[in-house]
């Protein structure tokens, strides 16, 4: 896939845009993602795991900020993962 000067800067731009708005309220913003690739005309095989990959970086850079600004409770993240992980073996 070739890109010119412009449309790469587009890309960059659309694609940061993505990320600041859906990590203001505290998504990944693998939706948005998926949305400004398909827009580009990316191969669906390259649009699954990138989207995967900058969905995992977002969130993990807030998880970060908001672990740093002791806003983090292990005992909340402890009840919600076991609670999780009934409620999918219930659905399976």
């Amino acid at each position: 896939m070739e890109f010119n000067f412009s449309a790469l800067l587009i890309l960059s731009f659309l694609m940061f845009s993505v990320a600041v708005l859906y990590s203001s309220v505290g998504h990944g913003g693998d939706s948005g993602y998926l949305a400004v690739m398909a827009f580009f005309s990316f191969a669906p095989e390259m649009m699954k795991p990138t989207a995967l990959s900058l969905n995992i970086l977002v969130a993990a850079v807030a998880t970060i900020k908001y672990y740093r600004a002791e806003h983090f409770s292990w005992q909340l993240f402890l009840l919600l993962l076991v609670q999780n992980l009934c409620f999918r073996d219930l659905t399976q």
